[in-house]
């Protein structure tokens, strides 16, 4: 491909200095990604942050079109949307049985703690059916136990 004579190719043009909208960080960018509307931003980690704003907060829990109430089923548990529990995963949710048992209790349960379902049945998240390990260990022996009284 023939280019006129003083044509500079994209990658080969001059890049220019932009401060970042959020961190203040000095960074280059090509004109062309600044004539498309973008390099306002550093890195990834300041473009979602700069996105906290009206932007993404409209699209989340109650305000998305795919709400279904807070309340979703994984591989047979049920899950409870509860964004400011301590030990919520990145969407937001917390196991129901785990929800059911911290109140009983009346703390949080710690990372290691495992609740069991008594009858096997992943959704029956009544108090009577579930059953606390302090460890992922103390519940495999548990299983172990009934595996051999069979």
């Amino acid at each position: 491909m023939r280019f006129e004579k003083g044509h500079v190719p994209w990658n080969k043009k001059p890049k220019v200095e932009r401060t970042c909208k959020v961190c203040g960080k000095v960074f280059e960018v090509r004109p062309g990604q600044i004539k498309a509307g973008r390099g306002k931003n550093c890195s990834y980690k300041c473009y979602w942050e700069s996105q906290k704003g009206e932007k993404r907060s409209q699209f989340t829990g109650e305000n998305h079109p795919n709400w279904k109430g807070g309340k979703k089923i994984s591989l047979g548990y049920l899950h409870i949307y509860q964004p400011k529990h301590p030990f919520c995963n990145n969407h937001g949710y917390v196991f129901e049985h785990r929800l059911v048992m911290e109140q009983h209790l009346g703390r949080y349960l710690t990372r290691k703690e495992v609740v069991h379902h008594i009858n096997g049945i992943k959704d029956d998240n009544r108090i009577e059916n579930l059953m606390l390990f302090s460890s992922t260990a103390e519940h495999l022996k548990h299983h172990a136990f009934l595996r051999k009284i069979k």
